[in-house]
């Protein structure tokens, strides 16, 4: 769904908010993406600023949107140019592990053996996460819940 501009007011005025940040992620071609993002301010409804990156590959868009979050933050705090808040800590740079991480942990109480096979992927995707603990433990539970059955990995699907 894109946020039209009418969209975007009723936002700003419900929220009772003072900037309303939009974002978006193109793919351009077969492995480029383009990252846009854009500072509007809600009660004059201009554009206070804009943010545009383009990473090679998908291996880089995780890393380029929290650089670009990180200037945005620094410039809605009056810090612009101030390099000592740095972009926040990712879990991962992989957008696949990304994905197959979130997914899992909405399916954790819903269907549990589908989370499982997500979480499992997502340590493929990325071994060396910052979040391989918290994963394991998830798995660790769920097999031991199972009594250690094989996993059936249906997740490749998705």
């Amino acid at each position: 769904m894109r946020l039209t501009p009418q969209l975007a007011e009723q936002v700003c005025e419900r929220g009772h908010g003072d900037v309303l940040i939009e974002g978006a992620i193109t793919r351009q071609g077969v492995s480029a993406y383009t990252l846009e993002m854009t500072a509007s301010d809600c009660k004059k409804g201009r554009v206070l600023f804009s943010e545009r990156a383009e990473p090679k590959n998908i291996d880089e868009v995780l890393t380029t949107l929290a650089k670009i979050a990180a200037a945005t933050r620094s410039r809605l705090s009056g810090n612009a140019g101030d390099t000592s808040t740095g972009p926040a800590a990712l879990p991962t740079s992989s957008v696949q592990a990304l994905k197959a991480y979130t997914t899992g942990l909405e399916l954790l109480h819903s269907q549990p053996a589908q989370s499982a096979a997500l979480l499992e992927q997502a340590t493929q995707f990325d071994p060396i996460s910052r979040t391989p603990g918290r994963i394991w433990q998830l798995l660790t539970i769920y097999w031991g819940r199972n009594k250690g059955k094989t996993l059936i990995s249906s997740a490749r699907s998705i």
